[in-house]
């Protein structure tokens, strides 16, 4: 028969099974358990950012655990449900599916005590950026690193071989389909096009609308704003560049590629590439000196528009149920700060979330990009723009994507199926 003092022991273990999993590595040290997403070359980096913690902090055993995007996506709102999450585990401040519902769901430590009794001096990331980080006032994560503002990846060679100048800082949309028509050939004579002027439209997802002014919302956050000629007309504009100016490739040309769409320009065959900073780190190992090439602000809608760029940024954040909270504490706090994201930058592709690192030559001068554009990410921070962040939001943006996939694969107008949309999202919204 077990005694009251047994029963609290097996109690107590039970607990500590389910809040984490963590516990003491083979050697005595805490062992502080971080999971991320990426693929067998950002497990290579995280093993170098391993490597350099332990070495300043050799009481703690950092171990980060990798998985894919979609296996990421589904696995850790099981692991937060059932207790038994990593003690740090990132996610995308923007995006509701992510930050926004995990938040929501209580999963994190509320950092602004230990940030005030450790004397964290918040500015030292960009305002944006730790922006992003709180919900309903409360600082939940600390940054990783900025993917976005979006650019345009041009190819160099490609433009000279045309005798066109490069794009400039205030290019316009119009300018920019002028230009793709230019470089979008049929080099064979075969009747197919093997070189295309773009390789995704110009702006994905809801970036054009937003350029353009649109707001996600209308009278007083009651309405999903998508009946607003700003949504549809520019969505419409985009998906033209595929099936009508025929400059960019369809969803099936770019599949029949056997490449995801960002990879078509490593190959030689488009000369500019909507996309992220992301994309650099790709771009510099698999296009090495093939090819020259350089970053570029996105165009504006048209000339004197003012700039307006959805930011996108990663961060981490320390589960509530982590057993080593204070030892989870250490190690964020070292990795999102200026060592971790000075090794971040070393050998990613993303800006760093740090000002003092963002602004050094090491970020500055990590060419290609060349120093103007790596600049241009700096500065397009002050022109952020954010969605709605909240959980239902998941559900609406869900819809959304599904709806107008039949509008990017030019099956059926935007016009068309916003309007045919509106009542379904807006029932979503005002449910209680």
């Amino acid at each position: 028969m077990f005694s009251l003092k047994s029963l609290l022991l097996v109690l107590a273990a039970l607990c500590f099974a389910g809040c984490g999993g963590s516990d003491t590595a083979p050697d005595g040290r805490t062992q502080v358990k971080i999971m991320g997403w990426g693929n067998t070359t950002s497990m290579a980096k995280y093993e170098i950012l391993e490597k350099a913690f332990e070495t300043a902090n050799p009481d703690i055993d950092m171990k980060v655990e990798i998985l894919d995007g979609e296996t990421y996506r589904r696995k850790l709102p099981v692991m937060i449900a059932s207790g038994t999450a990593p003690d740090i585990f990132e996610c995308v401040p923007e995006v509701s599916t992510s930050f926004p519902s995990f938040a929501s769901k209580d999963a994190y430590v509320d950092l602004q005590p230990l940030v005030e009794r450790d004397g964290v001096d918040l500015t030292q990331w960009f305002a944006s950026v730790i922006k992003s980080c709180r919900y309903q006032g409360k600082l939940y994560v600390l940054p990783k690193k900025l993917n976005n503002p979006a650019c345009v990846h041009y190819n160099m060679d490609l433009f000279d071989a045309a005798g066109l100048s490069y794009p400039s800082r205030d290019w316009t949309w119009e300018e920019a389909r002028a230009m793709a028509r230019q470089l979008t050939r049929d080099l064979d004579g075969d009747g197919r096009i093997d070189q295309w002027g773009l390789a995704w439209p110009l702006a994905q997802g809801y970036q054009a609308p937003m350029m353009r002014g649109w707001n996600w919302t209308r009278n007083n956050g009651t309405e999903v704003n998508i009946d607003d000629p700003l949504f549809y007309q520019s969505m419409q504009w985009m998906a033209d560049l595929i099936h009508v100016d025929r400059v960019a490739p369809t969803l099936e040309e770019t599949e029949g590629a056997g490449l995801p769409g960002y990879q078509l320009f490593s190959t030689g065959r488009v000369a500019m590439q909507s996309g992220g900073r992301w994309q650099t780190a790709h771009y510099k190992r698999e296009i090495g000196n093939a090819f020259r090439w350089d970053t570029v602000w996105m165009p504006i809608p048209e000339k004197g528009a003012p700039r307006r760029y959805q930011i996108g940024s990663e961060a981490w954040g320390i589960y509530r149920g982590s057993p080593v909270v204070e030892q989870a504490w250490k190690v964020l706090k070292w990795i999102s700060g200026p060592a971790g994201s000075r090794v971040l930058g070393q050998i990613g592709g993303a800006v760093p979330a740090v000002k003092s690192v963002a602004m050094s030559a090491d970020f500055l001068d990590s060419n290609p990009p060349s120093r103007p554009a790596n600049q241009m990410w700096l500065e397009a921070i002050d022109y952020a723009v954010w969605p709605p962040l909240e959980p239902r939001w998941a559900r609406i943006e869900k819809m959304m994507e599904q709806t107008f996939l039949l509008g990017w694969s030019g099956e059926r107008p935007f016009r068309e199926l916003a309007f045919e949309l509106k009542p379904k999202l807006d029932h979503l919204l005002q449910a209680p």
